[in-house]
């Protein structure tokens, strides 16, 4: 019988997998929405990727304000406070890490873990009995999107355009950040590096494709190349008409 891990490997190759893979997101807002219904569904297809469902989620009763609506504010690793209004739903930037670009030199990223750590060690079991019988997936990494959730997208499309040299040392930082995340995924054995980043609206590109070339593409190609040089692949998400 096959794996999950083979069946997504040869997917992948265009090897072809003995079905069409499965890959279950873990939103909460389906199943708070459609229940046991959608939960008995889940439960009754296992996925190719390693996650399980168990119950119905629901939001914190703090979260429902006076006339019975969700309404919650939470504040994400990297510093930015987040307005929710549909449970399950990513919800919209409403604070700040830091006011500018300029202020932003001495932000500090959230911590990766350090070769020949305790909690890398602990990622590096984990991984690899995982990897048994899935495909391993981490990294996360984003360039564009994370602009825009440290600042307003307008302010950053706009210091994008006009080729501001503080977001363009930002950026830069961000990408030295990132290859940390890389290079820890690397040693821990991370079969797949993610990368996310919604380039397209739904009538065309955010940015110009000479824009794109000139400013992403090399900090992309400088995060995915130790991937390549170490055999393992790189996965990346975008939504919209590219």
């Amino acid at each position: 019988m096959c794996t999950p891990r083979q069946r997504l490997i040869d997917a992948f190759e265009f090897t072809h997998p003995d079905q069409i893979p499965v890959v279950y997101h873990p939103s909460p807002a389906g199943l708070h929405v459609h229940g046991a219904k959608l939960l008995n569904l889940l439960q009754s297809l296992p996925p190719d990727n390693p996650i399980s469902f168990s119950d119905i989620p629901g939001p914190d009763p703090g979260a429902i304000d006076a006339q019975g609506n969700y309404h919650e504010h939470r504040r994400d690793g990297w510093g930015t406070t987040w307005e929710y209004r549909i449970f399950g739903i990513q919800g919209h930037p409403s604070q700040y890490p830091f006011p500018d670009w300029g202020a932003a030199e001495t932000y500090e990223f959230p911590a990766v873990p350090l070769p020949g750590s305790e909690e890398e060690t602990s990622a590096r079991q984990r991984t690899r009995e995982q990897s048994r019988t899935y495909l391993t997936f981490g990294g996360s990494a984003s360039l564009f999107e994370r602009l825009c959730a440290l600042r307003p997208m307008d302010e950053v499309l706009i210091d994008l355009a006009t080729g501001d040299g503080a977001l363009l040392a930002f950026l830069d930082r961000l990408t030295e950040y990132w290859e940390a995340v890389v290079a820890h995924n690397l040693r821990i054995g991370t079969d797949v590096i993610m990368f996310g980043d919604d380039w397209g609206t739904q009538l065309g590109p955010i940015l110009s494709p000479e824009m794109f070339r000139t400013i992403f593409r090399p900090r992309y190609d400088r995060l995915m190349a130790p991937i390549r040089a170490a055999g393992r692949r790189v996965f990346l998400h975008s939504c919209g008409q590219l």
